[in-house]
């Protein structure tokens, strides 16, 4: 649960390692590092595309 309901929160595993927990905002197709305030535009097939596929179902 984040504070909108078209973001999410979530911690990632990518080849076995652990990724910081992101905020992934469906609506604007990014996601921003909680640690560093970084924000990154979503990959086409990313991490991403695919949280917001399976949460909006």
């Amino acid at each position: 649960s984040a504070k909108n309901y078209w973001e999410y929160r979530a911690v990632v595993k990518i080849d076995g390692k652990r990724q910081p927990m992101a905020v992934y905002n469906c609506r604007d197709r990014i996601r921003t590092v909680k640690k560093t305030g970084k924000v990154v535009p979503f990959d086409l097939q990313g991490v991403g595309c695919l949280i917001c596929q399976l949460l909006y179902r």
